[in-house]
């Protein structure tokens, strides 16, 4: 379980008359995260609305895994830890966090205090870092969009996946760029994005496999991405139905 980021509000800018409705909506999204034991969670512009001391106290709050490689305070120190390896069905895969170049700093509570590095310079260095500690693939969960995503890819970086936070785009489809898969999830938690990956042996790279769909053949690895839409097909979890019910019957207008 990952986040690629832009979690928390629909506005950079918390304004005042707001802030008690966004920061109770906030609070229940970040205790579900922390319930959902999430192992990587990108920072995107979007979660900034409240400020980092209010991303640090809940951090340690509910043990959330914030990450972003590029996003450091005014001596140039990283806010929160920029990457993170993680092992599962015996395969290692490195997370890096990237956070868009060009932050709205101030409309941010304490922005003019960040800064942000070169994300390309970064991702470079983290990456190659991680290869080092064994991992097979490198996945960029970023808040940069479609567009700006790809960016990543016309570099020669040491990545495989990008999964981007975007607006609007509902992309099932692994885009393969210059030697990348990018993938997109829309904001606004309506989807879950599920990628699986099987490293393939020797006898099935072998075979003809025919990509299509949301299936791609990579690297020596299959990819199957898919969205499913979070609507009332899925059942609720009961202790996190109670969280959200409670929050609309105190903010009945509240979006």
């Amino acid at each position: 379980m990952v986040g690629a980021s832009n979690h928390l509000f629909k506005t950079v800018k918390v304004s005042g008359k707001h802030k008690e409705i966004y920061k109770a909506k906030s609070d229940i999204i970040l205790d579900v995260l922390g319930r959902l034991k999430y192992q990587a969670i990108n920072v995107g512009e979007y979660d900034l609305g409240l400020g980092i001391p209010y991303l640090k106290k809940k951090q340690k709050e509910f043990n959330l895994p914030f990450i972003s490689a590029n996003l450091v305070d005014q001596t140039g120190t990283l806010i929160f830890k920029p990457s993170k390896l993680v092992e599962r069905g015996g395969l290692k895969i490195g997370f890096i966090g990237v956070i868009k170049s060009r932050l709205k700093k101030l409309k941010i509570p304490g922005g003019k205090a960040l800064k942000v590095l070169n994300p390309v310079k970064i991702v470079k260095r983290e990456a190659t870092r991680l290869k080092k500690e064994g991992a097979e693939l490198i996945i960029v969960l970023t808040d940069m969009g479609e567009m700006k995503s790809r960016i990543l890819t016309k570099k020669e970086l040491p990545i495989d996946v990008i999964i981007s936070s975007c607006r609007r785009n509902r992309i099932s489809l692994p885009a393969i760029q210059n030697k990348k898969i990018i993938l997109h999830l829309n904001r606004y938690g309506e989807n879950l994005g599920s990628l699986k990956i099987k490293k393939l042996s020797k006898e099935e790279l072998k075979k003809k496999v025919v990509t299509g769909g949301a299936t791609a053949v990579f690297k020596g690895f299959l990819f199957r991405n898919t969205v499913i839409p979070l609507g009332h097909l899925v059942k609720d979890d009961k202790e996190i139905a109670k969280m959200v019910d409670a929050f609309a019957k105190k903010y009945p207008y509240a979006r």
